[in-house]
């Protein structure tokens, strides 16, 4: 962003074009009004495209050499960084670059649904992270205290309010008012929306389906997946085969808008093994929809246990379709608990996002 106007300080964001787009666009809007910012997408960089992605361990070296020569004459700051690989080589960089400071947002950890963490790769390149940043930002509480008792402490860790890979939720949302569907007489809809990956719990989505489907108490219950298929869903076959003997479940396998889901669901479900801090639930909530989550950190930030939804054991299709049958027997419950969702998802407002992330950055002492 080349201007007149004198900057006192300069802030690079690294990350795939992915993460820059989805994670950081409102976060460089906000800190552009008083920062020089650059932004370096590896995968589209002239200078890192080519080596940047190869998935040998001979190319991490190599990787961390580029990243190290880039900065080293660079007047940067702050980097930061979201991503566990470009993560850990900034922080290095930026440790052994001693006069900048790298600040990394973590998302969501790949290790939490490793039986040995210690063996998990991923695990020990957010250790690293962990003791060579000089900031680490989190999505919420339980993600914090999860960092903190899986990487023995982390240098620092800050909480942001409304969740560091989120941008706050959009008005639109707020116009469906479900709670008002909620009492009516025809059946429910069980709507997912997110990526369709075995990470993500659509097993478990199916097994609640089959219990619904084999229940006679049910009738009318029925279920929509809808979401693009991870690329590297290796048991999506499988999936496919148990989904084709469901007649009570819709699969909308390609990119949707949450919004055109939401608008046509009673209740939205989310039995995923690992998040940061999942906007669509809070979406979901602003437009009047009650939760049944997985008991996971991160995601029990994103709710009102019995309240707004409820926290149901992980993998146990059983607890999530008691929950169904309670909402489909106690619609005025329902009601409540859908208008307590959208009061709950107020203070995640859209309008509201820029305060949140400029207190969150102001523990660096360069906003």
């Amino acid at each position: 962003m080349a201007d007149s106007k004198s900057y006192t300080n300069n802030i690079v964001f690294v990350g795939l074009s992915y993460a820059i787009d989805n994670y950081f666009s409102n976060h460089i809007d906000v800190l552009s009004e008083n920062s020089r910012i650059e932004i370096i997408k590896l995968d589209e960089h002239i200078f890192f495209k080519f080596v940047y992605g190869r998935r040998s361990i001979l190319s991490l070296p190599l990787e961390l050499l580029l990243m190290y020569l880039f900065f080293l004459f660079r007047k940067s700051n702050l980097i930061i960084t979201a991503g566990p690989k470009v993560g850990l080589i900034c922080s290095i960089v930026s440790y052994l670059q001693f006069n900048k400071k790298h600040l990394h947002w973590f998302t969501g950890q790949v290790w939490a649904v490793s039986k040995n963490k210690f063996l998990s790769a991923s695990y020990w390149v957010d250790y690293f992270i962990s003791r060579f940043s000089d900031f680490l930002f989190c999505d919420g509480m339980s993600q914090a205290e999860f960092l903190a008792k899986g990487l023995r402490k982390p240098r620092s860790c800050f909480v942001v309010p409304n969740g560091g890979s989120i941008n706050g939720i959009k008005e639109e949302y707020f116009t469906i008012n479900s709670h008002e569907r909620a009492v009516s007489n025809r059946g429910l809809n069980i709507v997912y929306v997110g990526r369709i990956a075995e990470e993500k719990g659509v097993f478990t989505i199916l097994e609640i389906a089959e219990l619904v489907r084999q229940s006679s108490e049910l009738p009318d219950v029925n279920f929509v997946i809808a979401g693009p298929v991870e690329k590297y869903f290796k048991n999506y076959s499988l999936f496919q085969e148990k989904l084709a003997m469901l007649d009570n479940v819709q699969l909308i396998a390609e990119f949707v808008r949450p919004l055109d889901v939401l608008s046509k669901g009673d209740i939205f479900i989310f039995p995923s093994h690992r998040e940061g801090f999942g906007l669509v639930l809070l979406e979901a909530q602003a437009s009047g929809l009650p939760v049944l989550v997985s008991d996971i950190y991160g995601v029990r930030d994103s709710l009102v246990d019995k309240e707004t939804g409820f926290i149901c054991e992980n993998d146990n299709a059983y607890d999530f379709f008691g929950k169904i049958k309670f909402f489909y027997e106690n619609p005025s419950v329902m009601a409540t608990f859908s208008k307590n969702a959208v009061t709950f998802a107020e203070k995640f407002r859209e309008s509201n996002f820029r305060e949140h992330l400029l207190e969150a950055y102001s523990v660096t002492g360069l906003t």
